[in-house]
């Protein structure tokens, strides 16, 4: 398993698709260390599978990136 992934299963519970476009999809999820919810966006791209994760009122600062 890739390590970045690993690090972000670790932080993170995804839960059920809210949406999916052209570029990826939308999770609903929540933070383990709090359990406060977040929205995990997941993009495709030909060479690379990330997940951004952004807490509700998020400032863009505050976006947690997995590669």
């Amino acid at each position: 398993m890739n390590v970045c992934v690993a690090d972000f299963e670790a932080k993170y519970v995804q839960l059920d698709k809210l949406g999916e476009g052209g570029f990826g999809s939308v999770y609903a999820g929540y933070s383990r260390a709090d359990n406060r919810p977040v929205s995990i966006t997941s993009v495709f791209s030909d060479q690379t599978y990330t997940h951004t994760v952004i807490p509700p009122c998020a400032k863009q600062s505050a976006v947690d990136s997995v590669l």
